[in-house]
């Protein structure tokens, strides 16, 4: 049952809200590692995330975001 549900959701044409870690760093062309380093650094480094349970996230509109603040004139 559980699998007819998955795929369901993956051929569902909902948008994301969000990407996975190692969605998000291929996304941004970076090394997961990366991501991992900026979000332990104080004051935090890179685009902000969330955590849901254990997996970490990044909403897409934070990526855009953060994109967007660091392009170059």
């Amino acid at each position: 049952m559980a699998n007819d549900k998955q795929t369901r959701l993956n051929t569902d044409k909902t948008p994301k809200l969000a990407l996975r870690e190692d969605e998000a760093a291929v996304a941004l062309g970076i090394k997961v590692k990366t991501l991992r380093n900026w979000r332990c650094q104080t004051p935090q480094k890179g685009p902000r995330f969330a955590r849901l349970g254990r997996t970490v996230v990044y909403p897409i509109a934070e990526l855009e975001r953060y994109l967007n603040a660091h392009l170059s004139e």
